[in-house]
């Protein structure tokens, strides 16, 4: 899909230079740090979920530590 946006120059500029550093069209890269950026919110927002549910239960400060990192960890392992 082609689609025109407005980028400030300092911000293209920018990116353009990263695409040439990694070898890819500049456009390659903006698709690729919009996926990165979608991924990382639904990361905060599973792990947000799971902090609810694990808030929910009767739990030590610990334990609740202990899951958040643990609901952490297992979400970061998946491939989403």
């Amino acid at each position: 899909m082609n689609l025109t946006i407005s980028i400030p120059d300092e911000i293209f500029a920018r990116a353009d230079r990263e695409a040439q550093r990694q070898g890819l069209p500049t456009d390659e890269l903006f698709a690729q740090v919009l996926a990165e950026h979608f991924l990382a919110q639904e990361h905060e927002s599973i792990t947000a979920r799971l902090d609810a549910v694990c808030g929910e239960a009767d739990h030590s400060d610990d334990e609740k530590r202990f899951l958040r990192r643990a609901a952490s960890k297992a979400a970061s392992a998946v491939d989403w």
